[in-house]
């Protein structure tokens, strides 16, 4: 049989196609995991807050809400809609927020799309049975926008600004503008950062100080890298602010202590950049970084990861595969602690033994992305579509 008068499917046909099939895939994967309670409880608090919004608790009326201002737009639907309704729409906005970050990197790098692709799908879909229920994905997509402007030598300050208004942590990604001594955009971002703070706290009084006091809570999370060996160790568990915390009434200077780390870590990667001059690889430090910050911290809660996933799924395209397969195993072993989270937190020993070995894996990830991001030019394995305009 002869194909040679076959017809040609045209490209956008076969683009359509898998972008509904990939569309499919997270629509299935949500049924599954809809009914999971844990996993949509977040929701439901979010829908409590706005569905019983009125005219008594509007931002002029200290709004009660301890997350930054920009994530009221993506609950504001809760205020028309049931609980049910809402988990969908919420489920199905977030999908919107993961889904476009792929397309973004695809757009951007369509020499390396089908590893993207492969990447992200092994990767991220296993965290995003939990993420889509948390509002982590709203900053990941507009951290990406930040990075991909970084990296077409563009400001990304509005970018890195509206990630802070989302979740606060894409304010790292102005380090990469420092590391690249394009200081006047990098002070334009903490600015821009600075002004978001204070317009939440204007947006909501009573809600920072919430968020203040459940980050300087009691204790530390038992997934976080201190907290963990501790938990195995036989230490008491309480709760906090919804979290299940080890080390509580103790050891209150133990936050302060791991923010100079990761302060400390950040000066001395800009200053080995200065001192070896060379040209920074902004996705490798930016997952280094990203990484840096999660371990660095009393809370480590499981959706966290897709935090960096954009800047890993980058830097594995370009071949960079050492750190981001550690980070792969990571997210699976954070992937089964999602689905095993309650006998993790009745004392599990196997699943606490994974959740220190999960950490040990980031760190030690974030390690080789560093060394991926500073070491000479020439030896980094990516070719100009990648590295961007210089």
């Amino acid at each position: 049989m002869s194909y040679d008068n076959a017809p040609v499917v045209p490209r956008r046909v076969n683009a359509r196609a898998r972008v509904i099939l990939e569309l499919a895939l997270r629509g299935a994967i949500l049924v599954v995991v809809a009914r999971r309670h844990p996993f949509s409880y977040d929701v439901h608090g979010y829908w409590s807050r706005m569905h019983h919004a009125s005219l008594h608790h509007m931002p002029y009326r200290d709004f009660l809400w301890e997350f930054p201002p920009l994530t009221v737009l993506v609950v504001l639907p809760a205020r028309w809609l049931s609980q049910t309704a809402f988990t969908a729409v919420f489920a199905g906005e977030m999908i919107c927020a993961e889904y476009g970050t792929l397309l973004l990197l695809r757009r951007r790098f369509p020499a390396r799309a089908g590893a993207i692709t492969k990447y992200w799908s092994w990767v991220a879909l296993p965290l995003a049975a939990q993420a889509w229920f948390r509002l982590d994905f709203l900053s990941v997509v507009l951290a990406t926008w930040a990075l991909l402007s970084i990296l077409d030598r563009r400001s990304g300050a509005a970018a890195i600004a509206l990630g802070f208004l989302a979740k606060l942590w894409p304010a790292v990604l102005a380090v990469v503008l420092v590391a690249q001594r394009r200081y006047r955009q990098a002070g334009v971002a903490v600015a821009a950062a600075a002004a978001s703070l204070a317009l939440w706290f204007a947006f909501s009084p009573s809600g920072f100080g919430d968020f203040l006091r459940y980050r300087h809570g009691s204790g530390v999370q038992i997934e976080s890298l201190v907290g963990a060996p501790v938990f195995a160790a036989g230490a008491r568990v309480s709760s906090a602010s919804d979290s299940y915390v080890v080390l509580a009434g103790r050891f209150g200077w133990l936050d302060a202590v791991l923010l100079a780390t990761f302060c400390v870590f950040v000066l001395l990667c800009v200053l080995a950049l200065r001192r070896r001059r060379v040209e920074i690889q902004p996705a490798p430090f930016a997952a280094a970084l990203v990484i840096a910050l999660m371990v660095c911290s009393r809370i480590l809660s499981p959706q966290y990861l897709v935090w960096a996933l954009p800047f890993v799924t980058i830097t594995w395209a370009a071949g960079e595969r050492q750190g981001a397969v550690l980070f792969g195993v990571a997210a699976w072993l954070t992937a089964v602690l999602n689905w095993g989270y309650a006998d993790f937190v009745a004392g599990d020993t196997r699943l606490q033994a994974a959740v220190i070995v999960r950490n040990l894996l980031l760190i030690a990830s974030a390690a080789l992305f560093l060394r991926a991001a500073i070491r000479p030019g020439e030896a980094v394995p990516l070719d100009e579509e990648l590295v961007g305009a210089r």
